[in-house]
């Protein structure tokens, strides 16, 4: 990777050590260690995350991952494929018709994908030279089926984390409009903490709503730079 990131306009919205943080984060996909290469110094379990999940990474690391997988031809479909092979494997298609294990090599494409191990130990008895090989002891290991269906899952929106709280749609409408939750620096994030605190329980055809609204203006943001 060069010292630029794809042209000027998207250099425009980064700072040298986000740069720097995102070539260290596609080496490994680890934010917090990242952060710490690129030189960001205290707490980079902190801000490696908070870096991605500011617009303009988040946005740089979706270009740069895309022209990663353009150049070994990766596709979603392919991935999707992959997945959906281990997630709807059946332990069937291992065995032939009279339930005798089928050897590698005899097994369809989807099934033999769904293998993420084996090995092969051959049994031997006696010793000397009355040794002699009477059996092969065969293990497959199967690839993890329940965590293929829950990517699937996700990727189809089946299930979605359920966040209870006790704005009302207006208060919550008028939080989004002023705070970028993910530019907020510590001293903001405090502040929304407080505010958060101070909004009391009241009652609204069972709804819970705030005493006050809860209007929060943020600070202007700092780049971590």
């Amino acid at each position: 990777m060069s010292g630029r990131l794809g042209g000027d306009k998207r250099e425009k919205k980064l700072n040298r050590r986000q740069i720097r943080f995102i070539k260290e984060y596609m080496k490994d996909h680890n934010a917090s260690a990242a952060a710490r290469r690129a030189g960001y110094k205290g707490q980079a379990n902190v801000v490696g995350p908070r870096l991605l999940a500011n617009v303009s990474v988040a946005a740089e690391l979706d270009k740069q991952c895309e022209e990663l997988f353009a150049k070994i031809d990766v596709t979603d479909q392919m991935i999707l494929d992959e997945v959906r092979k281990l997630g709807f494997f059946n332990a069937k298609r291992c065995f032939d018709a009279n339930g005798n294990p089928l050897e590698i090599h005899e097994m369809d494409d989807d099934t033999a994908a769904a293998i993420a191990g084996f090995e092969f130990v051959t049994l031997y008895d006696g010793s000397g030279e009355q040794k002699h090989a009477f059996g092969q002891l065969r293990k497959f290991k199967i690839a993890d089926k329940r965590g293929a269906l829950e990517l699937l899952g996700r990727h189809r929106k089946l299930w979605t984390d359920k966040v209870e709280h006790g704005l009302d749609e207006q208060a919550r409408k008028l939080v989004a409009d002023r705070l970028d939750f993910s530019r907020l620096s510590d001293k903001d994030l405090d502040r929304v903490a407080k505010a958060l605190e101070s909004v009391s329980s009241g009652s609204d055809k069972g709804r819970q709503v705030p005493s006050r609204p809860a209007v929060l203006a943020s600070e202007p943001h700092k780049d971590e730079g």
